[in-house]
């Protein structure tokens, strides 16, 4: 939960929308920063800018990266 909205009473659905923006960004990223490049920009048109917090974004990348190609998590 890194925007702790499921903790706010958000239905459990509240991220499907981002996540089906993430997948197949992720699927396909070669690089770490490919990663967190679709994490910031999904997230920010979700949210508005500067309303991520980087722990969030970072965790978020990590959850992630093990989704992403051999090359992308041996780059990370």
């Amino acid at each position: 939960d890194p925007m702790t909205l499921l903790a706010g009473g958000a239905p459990s659905d509240e991220y499907d929308q981002e996540v089906s923006q993430l997948a197949p960004r992720v699927l396909r990223a070669a690089s770490r920063a490919e990663v967190e490049a679709a994490v910031v920009s999904v997230f920010t048109e979700a949210f508005g800018s500067g309303s991520v917090p980087p722990a969030a974004i970072h965790l978020l990348v990590e959850g992630l990266l093990p989704l992403t190609t051999s090359e992308a998590r041996d780059a990370g």
